[in-house]
């Protein structure tokens, strides 16, 4: 059956895992991004195009910038600044970073080719 354009926009293609953050005294949704949301965060990657026309990367902070735009409402609307979350614990924001960097496919490979593109 082909789908319609309606069909496929009103698809709710989004998964997410709601992670139980006990320090917090609750859970937050981690979810997949978006397309304009991935756009955003690899552009958030590169600090600024070279001389030589090459994008010069910014990892800086790259786990809370995927993380601002992961944890998400139930409507899927972030929660958090990158400011934000720098101010939170190392270690359960690197647990969440884990699972959003998984569950969106963000490795160090990706994060580069995404800057030469």
């Amino acid at each position: 059956m082909l789908l319609s354009k309606e069909q496929i926009l009103n698809a709710n293609d989004r998964k997410f895992e709601d992670v139980a953050v006990p320090e917090w005294g609750g859970s937050v949704r981690i979810a997949e991004m978006s397309g304009i949301a991935r756009n955003e965060f690899e552009m958030s990657l590169i600090k600024e195009i070279g001389a030589d026309g090459i994008p010069v990367q910014d990892l800086s902070n790259i786990s809370n910038k995927l993380l601002a735009v992961c944890i998400v409402d139930e409507d899927f609307k972030p929660l958090f600044t990158v400011e934000e979350l720098s101010n939170k614990n190392n270690h359960i924001l690197n647990r969440l970073y884990e699972i959003a960097e998984k569950m969106n496919a963000v490795s160090q490979g990706s994060v580069e080719s995404a800057a030469k593109n």
